[in-house]
């Protein structure tokens, strides 16, 4: 069965940004929030893929890698989330229907991790939510979509689902979208266990917002699968060309010792770094800036992968 995030782990998998890859004309930016990513995650275990080893020891020399181990492999992107080993399974990861490549990516688990089940279905990890006892949330346009899986039915997935990652009960939800969002509503963007008995979840207060009715319809939804619900601010946070990114809360990454927010430098961090700390009281909670992260389309949970 796959565990809840806040279940032991074995480590934090990232695959760290080089020039080969779309960072190429924000590395320096980028490299800087992994250095600091991989500080904060200090000291539970972190494997970190790399696309030349020797470069990336000599980059982060000055800080303290003894909990990290390298292994080297030239990834198309860094959002290891999507594409890194879910339990022992090696799903299809196609670029989020075909939207980027992803050929070297959609090798990476059969190349690096080979006693992993290969399984036939086109899936991302931020596409799934658990809550480690037989639980499954996700929305159906980021899993049904017929540029991932086009001759497989809703039912033919979840038994695809349901005997690989034992999956119980499945939680889907219709609504849900943020501006600008290339996963077509990843679920990590949007809601989350806290435990077995709450979500948290993106809500919207702005009526103008270009998905406020969906974002609304989705929290209508989500009260209908009877949890105790934690709302959390959309954040207002704008690219340098002044398009809304799809930046929010629910992106966070659970380590054993520690939560890693995402931040944005908006009046919405506060609350929101507030709220999650309140729920994680026993542990660590720290504020990651994500500005550079979001604006290539993800955050922090997007750019790990827990491994148990």
């Amino acid at each position: 069965m796959l565990p809840a995030e806040w279940e032991k782990q074995k480590k934090i998998l990232l695959a760290f940004p080089h020039q080969y890859s779309d960072w190429k004309d924000k590395l320096s930016k980028i490299q800087e929030t992994y250095k600091e990513i991989i500080q904060k995650i200090y000291p539970d275990k972190i494997e970190l893929i790399c696309e030349n080893i020797e470069n990336v020891k000599v980059y982060l020399e000055d800080i303290e890698t003894s909990h990290v181990t390298f292994k080297e492999y030239r990834t198309n992107d860094t959002w290891v989330r999507d594409y890194g080993q879910v339990l022992d399974c090696d799903f299809t990861f196609n670029g989020w229907g075909g939207k980027y490549e992803a050929d070297l990516d959609n090798l990476m688990t059969s190349t690096l991790y080979p006693k992993t089940t290969k399984v036939d279905l086109c899936i991302e990890g931020g596409a799934i939510e658990v809550d480690g006892e037989g639980t499954f949330l996700a929305t159906s346009r980021s899993i049904l979509d017929p540029k991932r899986n086009p001759v497989l039915t809703k039912g033919e997935i979840e038994d695809i689902l349901a005997s690989n990652l034992g999956i119980k009960k499945f939680l889907w939800l219709e609504n849900g979208d943020l501006e600008n969002d290339d996963t077509d509503s990843h679920i990590d963007m949007l809601a989350r266990f806290v435990d077995s008995k709450t979500i948290v979840y993106v809500k919207c207060e702005d009526s103008d917002y270009i998905y406020y009715d969906s974002l609304k319809k989705m929290e209508e939804e989500l009260k209908g699968f009877g949890y105790n619900l934690v709302p959390l601010p959309l954040p207002k946070f704008y690219d340098e060309d002044g398009e809304r990114t799809p930046a929010t809360y629910t992106n966070y990454l659970i380590t054993n010792t520690k939560i890693l927010i995402p931040a944005y430098s908006v009046e919405e961090d506060k609350e929101a770094f507030l709220t999650l700390q309140k729920l994680f009281s026993n542990k660590e909670c720290i504020q990651i800036d994500s500005r550079v992260l979001i604006k290539q389309g993800g955050s922090i949970h997007c750019a790990s992968m827990n491994i148990f």
